[in-house]
């Protein structure tokens, strides 16, 4: 199968495993992913799931080159900076396993 594609955007979040299997693929052929919706649209946080983990599901997978986020508030963006600064100063981060 042929492939025409160097980036893919995809929802990607510890709820939404559609796109898993297209992103360990675009990681085996050295293509970007942008993981778009890492909380789930709230669905996450509303399962118990907290921002870091989100984050860190999304960003420690090695074809995600940037997540996008969106935040309703000052204090959910605060919320969202401290989870990514936690994940990048992580010693050995890891993706959360699917449910």
């Amino acid at each position: 199968m042929i492939y025409l594609f160097s980036s893919l955007a995809v929802y990607l979040n510890p709820i939404e495993h559609e796109m898993l299997g297209p992103v360990e693929r675009a990681a085996t052929m050295g293509n970007g992913v942008v993981a778009i919706r890492p909380l789930a649209a709230g669905k996450a946080t509303a399962a118990g799931i907290d921002a870091r983990t989100c984050l860190r599901d999304v960003l420690c997978r090695p074809s995600v080159c940037t997540a996008v986020v969106t935040y309703s508030s000052v204090e959910h963006m605060e919320e969202l900076v401290r989870a990514a600064l936690a994940i990048t100063d992580s010693s050995e981060p890891q993706p959360a396993p699917p449910p």
